[in-house]
Parts: C-alpha cells; structure tokens; sequence
C-alpha cells in the first residue's frame, strides 16, 4: 500500500495549493467560485481556471472531498498530516530516527517537494544515508543535469560531500552544458564517476541504492526553465549565484518523488549505467 505525505506550506501561502487548503482551513465547505474569491483576497495573482484546475488535483491527491458543489479538506488527510507531524515531533524530542528501510518496507513512499533545495537534502543526506546497502553495491544517480552543490549550509554540504567519499557512484547526465561540467567536477573530486552527453532514455531522475530506487519528477515548467538556465551559462565564471537560487534551489515548484525496494529493478538500472563506463576506469 502507498504512503503518501503531502506537507502544507507554513505561513504566509505562496502558492495555489497552499492557499486553498489555508482557506477550508478556515471556513467549508465552499464552492469552487467561493474558493476562488477567498485565495484572490491573499493578493494571488491566479485565475479562476488555475483554481479550479489546483481543486481537481487536490481531489485526486485526496486531499479534498466534494459533497454536491462544495469542497473541503478530507478529514482522513488532516489525520495523517496530525499523525505524521506528531511522529516526527516525538523522533526529534527522543533523537530517534526512523530507518528508510522500515518506512520503504511498509510500501511505495510517495513525497512532494516544494524546492529543489528541498528534494537536495533529502536525496543524499538521507535517501542515500539510511537505505541499506549490506552488499556494499554501486550506487545511480542518473540526472538530466548535474545538481548545483550551492546555496546550502556547511553542514549539508558537508555531509554531502562525506556521502560522496564514503560510497562508490557512477552518474550519467542527459547534457553537457558548462554548468554540467562545473558541478560535475565537484563529485569527480570526490570520488564519483560522470559521464556527461548521455540521453539514457529516462524521463525523469533516478538514485539507486543497494536494492531501493527514488524516481524523481519534475513539471515541465520547471525542466523547460532548467534547461534555459543550463544551455544559456556558457561562462561558469560569470554565473550569476542569485539567479541559479531564485531560479533553481529556491524557485516554488511540485517535485513529485517515488521511493520503492526492488532489486531487480534497482540491478536493471545498474547494469543499464555501468554499461556506459565500460574500459573507462
């Protein structure tokens, strides 16, 4: 059975979603017309069809439910968002952690990101931190750009780059842009393989670990801005540090996340990449 957690934005809200789950946070069940007079009073810049569209994705995620022409907030949601948040409270009150292993074996482990950022501190220090690798296999990453090692604070960084020596990766990368090569030298100092140019026929980004497997998403909106960001630096000296983090790191987006144990799938992918490293070491 999946596990899927979807974490409201605390605060002021900065984005659809978060703004019509603030407003049935307060006053349901509404119709969708309703819904969208409230969030236009939060100063959104929205349209009607953008609201609506955000209310039948939310319905999808269950996390909405409509009685006739009204909507409001699944009840079943709120509980799981009470539960998870009051499980996470009591691991940081004990300082117990609980392992990837035990969460993945419950399920598929469904995750939403709302930054690249975000998903970067969660892909290594704790994807790849906590998912067991008993066997000591070669780690995947296969990416259709290099991530940017920038913007984070020392200690994430530095234990990024502890991960980096500690276990052995092969990564692909879909381009070769200036920046690719920038931020891939970063993981080759420490220890990582990267072959750049490669369209390995995956549309999405992949991190494998010993027999588990995070794929991950991202709307086209944001790989189309990616992909500008990437292709129009040409001269990694002139990169302008303020753009990549208001345009990458920190740019509000919905990073959807998939995290699942399968050693056949997890050795598939494996061999698949090593192929291209072929009489390269």
């Amino acid at each position: 059975m999946p596990i899927s957690v979807t974490i409201p934005t605390l605060g002021k809200p900065r984005t659809v979603k978060d703004a019509i789950i603030s407003v049935l946070s307060q006053d349901w069940p509404l119709t969708a017309k309703k819904i969208f007079v409230k969030v236009k009073n939060m100063n959104l810049d929205i349209s009607y069809q953008a609201v609506h569209k955000t209310i039948q994705e939310l319905l999808e995620s269950e996390i909405l439910i409509k009685q006739g022409k009204e909507y409001e907030l699944n009840l079943e949601w709120l509980n799981k968002i009470e539960n998870f948040g009051s499980n996470v409270s009591t691991k940081y009150e004990t300082g117990q952690r609980q392992p990837m292993e035990t969460l993945i074996e419950r399920g598929i482990i469904n995750l939403n990101f709302e930054t690249f950022k975000h998903l970067s501190e969660f892909s290594l220090p704790i994807f790849v931190a906590e998912c067991p690798n008993p066997e000591n296999k070669i780690g995947i990453c296969n990416f259709s750009h290099i991530y940017p090692m920038l913007g984070y604070s020392e200690k994430v960084y530095k234990d990024m780059k502890t991960l980096c020596l500690k276990y052995k990766f092969y990564s692909l990368c879909k381009y070769d842009t200036a920046l690719d090569r920038w931020f891939a030298d970063f993981f080759r100092k420490v220890g990582k393989k990267v072959k750049l140019g490669v369209n390995y026929g995956g549309e999405y980004d992949v991190i494998v670990v010993g027999d588990y497997v995070m794929q991950i998403f991202f709307t086209k909106e944001f790989k189309r801005d990616l992909d500008k960001l990437y292709k129009n630096t040409t001269n990694v000296g002139e990169v302008d540090l303020n753009e990549l983090l208001s345009h990458v790191l920190e740019k509000r987006t919905d990073i959807n996340v998939v995290i699942f144990k399968s050693p056949k799938v997890a050795d598939q992918i494996r061999d698949d990449t090593l192929e291209y490293f072929k009489n390269c070491d």
